[in-house]
């Protein structure tokens, strides 16, 4: 057998003796050379490691929480777990109204929601919880957030540029055009003519200029975030008749949350100004959605990173949250615009999805008789166009999920049974 067919012949051997001063030398340089490899393997492995739970941080705020940090969804739902168990203390409910109390249970069971999706997303979280001193997981905790909030102040800085653009593409004859440097000049909000038609609620005719005027001047009665159903959000606003099955199917909030979750070229393919394009309609290919956007081998995207199959609740209430801050006249993060309270109207998505907001079982009963099946019809449809031909169990379970959400016109129906 020659020795080229035996790869461990042509290693250095060890100098044979002492005296073997060029066998020694080439010897311990190859000797060398490996250990410099294997340390910096290790040191590339552990760095790996580190960006990988970064990474996986950055998806707290898209698809757990965006406004409670990752402590917080923990103590809330384990409030809820000692609720159904009966060992919650009553004194938590001392001196609260009826209303106040179903209000209250109703937080925790939404962050019980929270916390299944944690402990889904951050791999083996319920062991470490479980196992770990409160310091440790306080830092574990902290680690989490600060990886989620910066990512969620760059969501924040990207869409607020990428909507001025597209907005001034699907309307170039408005004038004046958006800055995508800068919100307050020209000033974008309820103030510019086209992302002011955007942000106006449905019931409101924006083309009549008494009516516009009385919005742009926030007249008495005319507060344009005096509710959530904002034109912005619906699939065809004008018409509505059909504007319930049209609600949360928006093009620009679609093309949001493919720039949020998927890949760039995913949101180039959506055309805002026509909600029956072909691309809109078909969404983009699996082998689009892994190689496009110009990003480097290896990266992959949000929803691949955070292993997303369909559109969640949560994860489409981010998105919607980003829409509205990007058309508004503001340049960073708050959860109040003009009035908008943007918790409660984050609140008020996931409701609309996962569960009642009823303080009891009466007021239930009461919506229970309303009951419509417009939600599964906007989470298959979503899920059609952002991730185009999957076909999992997932998909199945959004819609078990979605089948027990309630319509738009029911949802504010609730919140006012239950005040």
């Amino acid at each position: 057998m020659s020795s080229s067919s035996l790869p461990f012949l042509s290693l250095p051997l060890p100098p044979s003796s002492a005296g073997d001063v060029s066998g020694s030398e080439h010897y311990y340089k190859w000797r060398c050379h490996n250990l410099e490899k294997e340390v910096a393997s290790s040191l590339g492995k552990r760095k790996k490691d580190k960006v990988s739970m970064k990474r996986l941080g950055h998806g707290i705020p898209k698809a757990v929480s965006l406004f409670l940090g990752v402590d917080e969804v923990v103590r809330q739902s384990d409030k809820h777990q000692l609720l159904l168990i009966g060992e919650l203390d009553d004194a938590k409910f001392a001196g609260m109204t009826t209303k106040a109390i179903g209000n209250l249970k109703h937080d925790w069971a939404r962050l019980n929601t929270a916390f299944k999706e944690l402990v889904q997303l951050i791999p083996n979280f319920q062991k470490k919880i479980d196992n770990d001193e409160p310091a440790q997981l306080q830092l574990f905790y902290a680690e989490l957030q600060h990886g989620g909030n910066a990512a969620h102040g760059d969501d924040i800085g990207n869409m607020m540029h990428s909507v001025a653009i597209w907005v001034n593409e699907a309307f170039p004859g408005a004038h004046p055009l958006l800055n995508p440097d800068d919100h307050e000049m020209p000033p974008c909000g309820i103030k510019h003519p086209v992302t002011g038609h955007l942000l106006c609620p449905v019931k409101y005719k924006w083309e009549d200029k008494e009516i516009r005027a009385k919005l742009q001047g926030s007249a008495p009665g005319f507060e344009y975030f005096g509710n959530f159903l904002l034109h912005c959000l619906f699939e065809d606003p004008e018409n509505t008749i059909q504007s319930e099955q049209g609600f949360l199917k928006s093009s620009l909030l679609v093309k949001v949350f493919k720039f949020i979750f998927t890949l760039l070229k995913s949101a180039k393919t959506v055309n805002i100004q026509d909600p029956n394009d072909s691309d809109n309609a078909e969404g983009t290919s699996n082998k689009a959605l892994r190689t496009a956007g110009g990003r480097r081998k290896g990266h992959c995207s949000v929803a691949e990173t955070l292993q997303m199959t369909h559109v969640t609740p949560r994860a489409l209430a981010y998105a919607a949250v980003q829409l509205i801050l990007a058309l508004s006249a503001i340049k960073q993060w708050t959860d109040n615009i003009h009035g908008l309270d943007l918790k409660l109207f984050y609140e008020f998505i996931i409701d609309y999805f996962e569960e009642i907001p009823a303080a009891n079982t009466t007021c239930q009963e009461k919506v229970r008789s309303f009951l419509t099946g417009g939600i599964t019809s906007i989470i298959l449809m979503l899920g059609r166009q952002i991730f185009p031909g999957v076909v999992s169990a997932a998909s199945s379970n959004a819609k078990d999920e979605a089948s027990r959400g309630v319509g738009i016109v029911v949802l504010i129906a609730v919140y006012a049974i239950c005040s």
